[in-house]
């Protein structure tokens, strides 16, 4: 029976602090775990030292061997970043060194493998790693009661940390304000169901388009259910079938907190009909037009065509993505410059250590964990204001009205004292007191300065804070000076979030929108899967050229692989690739294999014929899914499937066949033992 994830957003809970604390609980209930595992690791390698003395030496060859090859990586590292280059020239012998340890790490890992099953089958390790596994076991039910969860919530943690047991050990997560609480309702409830009061999750008064959604919590002392009330936007019904589970998750957008209610529902399994007669072609491939950027097009069995096209205004938000990121990189830059100059000063120790690495900062985390330990021990050297190295970037810290009042802002600028020159009235340079800064009056971000004083307004309000700042930041100390851009960057940081998410969604809206109107209308599907590595040349950055720059912005922004996972949902079983080479170079006429294809239309070299690259990838796309339908794809298609379901059960099953006869043995010795 398929699974739907039905999804509403929703308000902040009307009881916020409990909310938080049985979220917060659930991340420690999560890390308790995690530390349990890792304390039974760790008794696990000792009773194998304890009781094994082959076990010990061998350990230590791997140990020395991995520490060989850890060393001479730390070498080829140095010479990667000096050289910035991952082949750097004369580490030749590093990398032959490295190539020679590995096989025999191999051969090493190997007899300690052997060693250890040699080990574990002897009665007496055997019996210490029962017991092992007994006060594993313990502790997992005393950290149980101790997080007094409810059990919804407790079993999905303990779900998610199953993966603990096998595998490198596992880590601790640090806590962002991020997780879910969760409700399993037995049996399910079907939608008429949902809006009568229960125990567990229940939907209440409808008022517009929000309804109010009942969601318990935990239990208090007499076992009564403590629920939640949240609103959500219930801007579609609920589907026929099962609510099994329901999530209430806070997710974060920066520093803001998102809710969602999530509803897993078991819906009846639609009916297969489709017509096997009808098909439809989709080529994958980016290209700029000049109402946006292609992703792909299509042809179908009745003659309909089509391009899938994100428009230039979805891509002109991708460029204001990349500028707010070139902010935050610019402003970070700045920062690092002033702490670098402020080290030379007589600053205290625990200064110079939290700073120590300055020149390798890569996230504005960084400084915003300094300003915090800062603003709790401040000292002399930064009680001065003096002529800093650089002027911070700054950035409009409210929302851009839809029309910039040019006339407005020069008014208030120049009623200050500023002089304006510059032949353009919207981008001019504002000078007074020996300061310039480089002023755009403008209503979008979408334009990145070579300056590093640059200021974009767009109302008399933000003309009025470039006058308080520039009147201030002369006053400012270094302190004050390194806060004001950590705070403007929390601003940047905040749109980046809202930002990337819009442009995400809107693109997802559009490949959405596509899979449905294809499933829609056809029963089959052949497509094309692009090798985007041989597309997208990974240069170094400082020799990628301009087409290069252009072709990985492109396929950043069209991310082909959301599209064909779209349509692999909406044609299950139905969708065959065929194989893409010289899928646009072969002639769909003459079948002759063209030259190097590097404009949109070219005449064939075999037959003259005149091809478009597109209509010529997809009638060669669409001949070649009628060979594959033909030759048994379909049905090549569903055995995979088939065999890997087959496959994941045998897996299923021998694992508990293991683990059942592991617990016949554990429960045979403890027998014997006592």
């Amino acid at each position: 029976m398929p699974t739907l994830n039905w999804c509403y957003g929703a308000q902040s809970p009307d009881i916020s602090e409990a909310v938080n604390e049985a979220i917060y609980a659930a991340h420690r209930y999560r890390n308790t775990l995690c530390a349990l595992e890792r304390d039974k690791r760790a008794r696990y390698y000792e009773i194998l030292r304890a009781l094994a003395p082959t076990f010990v030496e061998a350990e230590t060859t791997v140990a020395d061997s991995v520490e060989s090859i850890e060393s001479e990586r730390v070498k080829l590292q140095v010479a990667r970043v000096q050289q910035r280059t991952r082949k750097p020239t004369g580490c030749e012998a590093i990398i032959e060194r490295i190539a020679g340890l590995r096989p025999l790490l191999k051969e090493q890992r190997a007899k300690l493998k052997e060693i250890k099953q040699e080990v574990m089958s002897r009665d007496d390790v055997a019996s210490a790693l029962v017991a092992n596994n007994d006060a594993h076991k313990a502790e997992q039910k005393s950290a149980k009661q101790e997080a007094n969860l409810y059990w919804g919530t407790e079993a999905t943690v303990k779900a998610a940390s199953a993966s603990f047991a096998s595998g490198a050990p596992p880590k601790f997560a640090r806590y962002t304000g991020e997780g879910q609480l969760a409700v399993q309702i037995q049996g399910g409830n079907d939608r008429q169901e949902m809006t009568r009061e229960n125990t567990l999750c229940y939907l209440g008064e409808q008022s517009g388009k929000r309804r109010e959604c009942f969601f318990r919590i935990a239990s208090d002392e007499s076992g009564k259910p403590v629920f939640v009330k949240i609103w959500i936007a219930f801007h579609r019904p609920l589907p026929e079938g099962k609510v099994k589970w329901a999530y209430l998750e806070r997710r974060k957008l920066a520093d803001a907190d998102k809710w969602t209610l999530r509803l897993t529902i078991d819906v009846p399994a639609p009916k297969q009909d489709y017509d096997p007669e009808t098909y439809v072609a989709v080529h994958v491939g980016w290209h700029r037009r000049d109402s946006g950027l292609q992703v792909a097009a299509w042809r179908g069995s009745d003659g309909e065509t089509g391009r899938v096209v994100l428009p230039n205004t979805h891509l002109e938000d991708y460029t204001r993505l990349d500028t707010v990121k070139q902010y935050r990189a610019l402003l970070l830059n700045e920062a690092i410059e002033i702490i670098k100059a402020l080290r030379a000063e007589d600053v205290p120790e625990w200064f110079a250590e939290a700073t120590s690495r300055v020149h390798q900062w890569r996230s504005p985390d960084r400084l915003a964990k300094l300003m915090r330990q800062w603003s709790e021990g401040r000292f002399d050297a930064d009680q001065l204001g003096r002529s800093l190295p650089r002027s911070p970037v700054e950035f409009s810290r409210r929302m851009l009205p839809s029309r910039a009042d040019v006339p407005g802002c020069r008014s208030i600028l120049q009623s200050a004292g500023w002089h304006l020159s510059g032949n353009q009235l919207d981008y001019f340079e504002a000078t007074r007191g020996g300061e310039t800064y480089q002023v755009r009056i403008s209503n979008h971000i979408g334009y990145m300065p070579t300056q590093t004083k640059y200021f974009t307004m767009s109302s008399q309000q933000q003309a009025s804070e470039f006058v308080t700042m520039t009147e201030a930041v002369a006053g400012l100390t270094i302190f004050e000076h390194l806060r004001r851009m950590q705070l403007v960057d929390r601003e940047l940081w905040r749109h980046e979030a809202r930002l990337s998410k819009r442009v995400c969604g809107r693109r997802s809206s559009v490949y959405r929108n596509l899979a449905a109107h294809l499933s829609s209308r056809y029963g089959l599907m052949f497509f094309t899967k692009p090798d985007t590595a041989k597309l997208v040349k990974n240069s170094e950055p400082e020799a990628m050229t301009d087409d290069e720059s252009k072709v990985h912005r492109a396929s950043r922004q069209a991310a082909t692989s959301v599209l064909l996972q779209y349509c692999g949902e909406k044609f299950p079983l139905r969708a065959l690739q065929v194989d893409s080479r010289n899928l646009s170079r072969e002639c769909n006429q003459c079948h002759h294999v063209n030259a190097s294809v590097t404009v949109r239309q070219s005449h064939c070299e075999g037959c003259g014929s005149l091809l478009d690259s597109d209509e010529n990838a997809l009638q060669n796309t669409i001949a070649r899914g009628l060979v594959a339908q033909k030759s048994g794809g379909l049905l090549a298609l569903a055995e995979a499937v088939e065999a890997k379901a087959v496959a994941q059960k045998e897996k299923l099953k021998k694992m508990q066949d293991a683990n059942r006869a592991k617990a016949k043995e554990r429960a045979a010795r403890k027998v014997s033992v006592s």
